[in-house]
């Protein structure tokens, strides 16, 4: 399990605009943490609640930097189905 005691993590980030998940995505790449990774997704769709838009944004921005890492959406992975 990764660590995300680094002073440069916080999870109050979570919650703000695409490059702080952008910084998160990189970090579960570094600590090689594909499940972090995805549940850090996750949260940001539960997030959005209602607002289905918020999390599409979110993804729009995002698609570069997860194709990138080779991270695959909840939606992807078959886990909103759950």
């Amino acid at each position: 399990m990764g660590d995300f005691n680094y002073p440069h993590n916080d999870w109050v980030y979570v919650t703000s605009g695409p490059e702080a998940k952008i910084k998160f995505l990189d970090t579960c790449r570094w600590l090689n943490d594909f499940a972090i990774a995805v549940r850090i997704l996750e949260v940001v769709k539960d997030k959005g609640g209602p607002h289905k838009e918020i999390y599409s944004y979110v993804i729009q921005e995002l698609r570069p930097t997860l194709n990138e890492f080779g991270i695959s959406t909840p939606e992807a992975l078959g886990l909103d189905k759950a």
